[in-house]
């Protein structure tokens, strides 16, 4: 009876450990593909514009838990005790070239060449950009310089097709198409699985110790 009794606590510490080994395995597999994709200089993005002429920026989701984020210096818990996300965007505005009609300025004609009388005040209005300026005898100034934007950032899985698991991303949408992303990295947390949590290792477990107590 008791090498029956050994036998089967033999067969239960096999189990734990080849679990323990797989799941071990299947962290430090995670880990590399995570970390290779986020320690890539320029971390790879998609941007398009959709009908209605916003940008939309999409960047797959780097998955680590917090403490191999912590170990990596890839997050700033700054006054955080715990993240869920964090998002690094790099931008700038990029204004191509804007014609600015004559209304009140005043332009004379002489000997075959036009004069602007200064000072001399333009301004311009649209939907994405605002702005005016003061030309005179001493220079520019451009006295202010408005570009509306509303950023939506969006964190969840995306289809990939038929019989393809949901792909994590983030995606970013700028409604003011002069905002361009220059550099996007990002992180999500997820809470570390313990073998406990397994549910696997539990039904190989109950196996064994049901065969015990019979």
């Amino acid at each position: 009876m008791k090498s029956k009794y050994i036998t089967y606590i033999l067969i239960a510490v096999v189990i734990f450990l080849s679990f323990s080994l797989l799941a071990n395995n299947k962290n430090i597999s995670r880990f590399k593909s995570q970390i290779s994709k986020f320690k890539l200089e320029n971390q790879a993005f998609k941007e398009e514009i959709n009908e209605k002429g916003e940008k939309l920026v999409e960047q797959e989701q780097v998955i680590l838990t917090q403490q191999e984020a912590i170990d990596n210096g890839l997050v700033e818990l700054n006054n955080f005790k715990k993240l869920s996300n964090q998002i690094k965007v790099v931008t700038e505005t990029v204004i191509d070239t804007i014609v600015i009609t004559n209304h009140d300025t005043v332009i004379t004609y002489i000997n075959g060449i036009n004069y602007l009388k200064l000072p001399a005040k333009y301004d311009y209005t649209s939907e994405f950009i605002n702005f005016d300026l003061n030309i005179s005898a001493e220079g520019l100034s451009l006295n202010s310089i408005k570009l509306p934007n509303e950023s939506l950032v969006s964190i969840g899985y995306k289809k990939q097709g038929l019989f393809k698991p949901l792909l994590p991303v983030i995606e970013i949408k700028n409604t003011n198409p002069y905002i361009k992303t220059n550099k996007l990295q990002n992180i999500s947390i997820v809470e570390e699985k313990r073998l406990i949590d397994d549910k696997k290792f539990l039904i190989g477990i109950g196996v064994v110790f049901g065969f015990l107590i019979k």
